[in-house]
């Protein structure tokens, strides 16, 4: 998706036999997405996607030969295509009539990611204000995640999602949530991941938003990165796919040169959505706008990327049946507690021995085998999150379990829920009335973002804290598992619920400190050695449990490693 500054990498010269045959390799913000010897430069210094490129010879059309019903519709079909585009902060403010006048009725928005996938963190500064203003303008809007290939998908999506909640939510005639996959690299020459793990991780995107929302994404790539990088796991995601014409359009049209339509795409039966340029003018925005159709309408595609419908996803292929009561059940279905843990059977030994895995701040981290787990041995600080209690909105009142300095600051608040950017308060039905909502990773999709009930209670859950990269060490939120206090012998089964910063690790809830006989104040308590956490990945079910079911799962699994014991022989406190 383009801004008013673009930022285009140049292609490498090809052989002189195919100088003149592009393959267009675009983004959403016109970086390079894979570079390759197939490539040449182009002159002109606009990186185009030609129809006749040798990369897909099975399929391509040339201009004289009319479209398939995947290729492009027809000229009664193609005048009903809805027009769109997609906007950054670079765009500045926008005359959203102006942009209805051009005949746009669609638009996406950039949340949340940067431009060189090292800066996954990166806030779009104009969300917030382009957000309302489209639901005010009746356009219809979706908004779109820049994806970081180097970093956890999940802890992007929380971030996404995090935005989007504050500048008034998704509602449900909302456009599907996107995220934008390609490779932009920084510097510019570093080669793409020889490793398909961004992969994994992307998919984790699109699933925790699946399931927080109950809203299937989408997908937005270049057609040469949908031909060579994605497999038939991304096939369920429909497909925004980008590739233009050898004279870019400048103008929004609803049949826009059907002749050189994405065919062969990869994975996907067809695409979606079509951007055919990155060159327009739209009124109300300016020029070098990008510039897209979508197949169906607009409605299509909401009832269609709505789990709780029986529709499919992608047109033309066949999807589970989604008609369940439960409208997150689907996208949760993955991380369901299975009866036993990975690489649990009855005749799987005990854990014998240890290797290391990654060291966290100070904390040294290890894996064990034959049974599997996690275990690290440090202090406990304690976290209020997710109590009723843990804060209130008078700063400098002793009514908050922690001070309100520790939920973040406004326009940054990560420890209280939001709406419209303003901390939600708690009303005279809910638990703490007058203090804020309290938020944990860990939520329950069953309730609201702004309802206290979605989180995990610190103050009657023990739970445990993982830094923000937790999936370096095979954490997930809703792991199970079990700390204990080596000075005292006492010990607690947790879940991991909540998310701290990247290099600390060594934190719980105020439940946990009152098992483990740990001083449970936020403000002062707190122990700085002599904790030991074992958790066992892939235990959880994605969502929060209750106090009963922690014990269960995390007594069986702690008994099958070995016990108190083992664990101390393993850390070298024996």
């Amino acid at each position: 998706m383009t801004s008013k500054n673009k930022i285009v990498s140049s292609l490498i010269t090809a052989s002189e036999s195919i100088v003149g045959v592009i393959d267009r390799v675009v983004s959403f913000e016109e970086s390079q997405l894979v570079k390759n010897s197939d490539k040449a430069e182009n002159p002109a210094g606009t990186v185009i996607d030609h129809p006749t490129s040798p990369v897909q010879p099975s399929k391509s059309v040339t201009p004289d030969k009319a479209p398939t019903a995947d290729e492009g519709a027809d000229a009664s079909q193609a005048n009903a295509r809805p027009m769109g585009t997609d906007i950054s902060d670079g765009a500045g403010d926008v005359d959203w009539d102006g942009v209805k006048s051009t005949g746009i009725t669609l638009v996406y928005c950039k949340v949340s990611g940067g431009y060189s996938n090292t800066n996954y963190n990166h806030v779009d500064s104009k969300f917030a204000d382009y957000w309302p203003q489209l639901e005010q303008s009746n356009i219809a809007r979706g908004a779109y995640c820049f994806f970081d290939l180097n970093f956890d998908g999940q802890t992007q999506a929380v971030l996404f999602l995090k935005l989007i909640n504050a500048a008034g939510g998704l509602k449900a005639d909302d456009m599907p949530p996107c995220l934008d996959i390609e490779w932009s690299p920084s510097p510019s020459d570093a080669p793409f991941p020889t490793s398909n793990a961004w992969q994994d991780e992307a998919l984790a995107w699109l699933a925790y938003v699946e399931a927080k929302t109950g809203r299937i994404p989408i997908i937005y790539t270049g057609l040469s990165m949908a031909q060579n990088h994605f497999d038939s796991r991304f096939s369920k995601y429909p497909l925004w796919v980008a590739r233009y014409p050898t004279e870019n359009p400048t103008t929004p049209t609803s049949d826009p040169y059907p002749s050189y339509a994405p065919a062969d795409v990869g994975p996907w039966d067809t695409w979606t959505m079509w951007q055919y340029s990155e060159n327009g003018t739209i009124s109300g925005i300016g020029t070098g706008q990008d510039l897209d159709v979508l197949k169906g309408s607009v409605e299509d595609l909401v009832n269609e990327t709505t789990v709780s419908g029986s529709s499919s996803s992608t047109k033309g292929k066949s999807q589970p049946d989604l008609s369940v009561t439960d409208k997150h059940a689907r996208a949760l279905q993955r991380n369901e507690a299975q009866p036993d843990h990975p690489g649990l059977s009855e005749d799987t030994p005990a854990a014998e021995n240890k290797s290391f895995m990654v060291t966290v701040g100070k904390v040294s981290v290890y894996k064990t085998s034959p049974f599997p787990a996690v275990i690290y041995q440090g202090g406990l600080a304690v976290d209020a999150d997710g109590s009723p209690f843990a804060y209130h909105p008078e700063p400098d009142s002793d009514k908050g379990l922690d001070y309100l300095a520790n939920a973040g600051s406004p326009g940054n608040w990560w420890g209280i829920a939001t709406k419209n950017g303003t901390p939600v308060v708690q009303g005279a039905s809910d638990p703490a009335p007058g203090y804020y909502v309290s938020t944990t990773a860990l939520e329950d999709p069953n309730f609201s973002s702004t309802d206290p009930r979605a989180y995990v209670n610190s103050s009657e859950i023990p739970f445990i804290v993982l830094p923000l990269n937790h999936h370096n060490f095979g954490g997930a939120m809703g792991d199970i598992g079990v700390v204990v206090n080596f000075s005292n012998g006492k010990s607690s089964y947790v879940i991991a619920a909540d998310e701290g910063p990247p290099n600390n690790l060594g934190e719980g809830s105020v439940a946990l400190a009152k098992a483990l006989g740990v001083n449970s104040s936020a403000k002062s308590g707190g122990v700085s050695s002599g904790i030991a956490y074992c958790f066992f990945p892939g235990s959880g079910s994605g969502r929060p449990q209750a106090l009963a079911d922690i014990n269960k799962i995390g007594g069986k699994l702690f008994s099958k490693f070995g016990g108190v014991d083992n664990l101390k022989n393993l850390l070298d406190e024996g």
